[in-house]
């Protein structure tokens, strides 16, 4: 996304400000050893347990996904001073990054954001972004399709 976003001028998803493209860029490099996290370690092993096919390891990993999104969400409000990651009036390509981890807990609705009130108006602010619902709709029928998305989240 960093590439893409520079060779093509996009400084709205990737601002020329020095101290905002310092935020995108101090996020992307935490999101891929924390955020990222959530597919492999909360939607995969969900997903194998759905299909009857998770590991010993997978159910430990299930086991544990409450203490790690709490963490996760912990974290992100830090991020979170203003409405963006990057303290910015627009979302950037650190907030796309990020809520495509968030979002699927949200659409799975195996986890509480309210109690992170900065990561909750967040996600709502997101759900804002131009064509958000035709962009998530291959992960929301993905998630339906596995019977992992609540009724809750559905309503979402």
């Amino acid at each position: 996304m960093q590439y893409l976003a520079e060779k093509n001028g996009w400084t709205d998803l990737y601002p020329a400000d020095a101290q905002a493209h310092a935020k995108v860029n101090q996020y992307l490099h935490w999101h891929h050893t924390n955020a990222r996290l959530i597919t492999p370690k909360v939607l995969v092993p969900l997903m194998h347990t759905k299909q009857n096919a998770a590991t010993a390891d997978e159910a430990i990993l299930i086991k544990e996904t409450p203490a790690l999104l709490a963490k996760l969400s912990d974290l992100m409000e830090k991020f979170l001073v203003k409405d963006f990651v990057a303290e910015t009036d627009q979302p950037t390509i650190a907030d796309i990054a990020a809520y495509c981890e968030f979002v699927q807990v949200e659409f799975m609705g195996i986890y509480d954001f309210s109690k992170h009130p900065k990561l909750a108006a967040w996600l709502k602010r997101m759900k804002s972004v131009p064509h958000h619902d035709e962009m998530q709709a291959p992960l929301d029928e993905f998630l339906t399709s596995l019977g992992l998305k609540t009724k809750a989240a559905a309503n979402s």
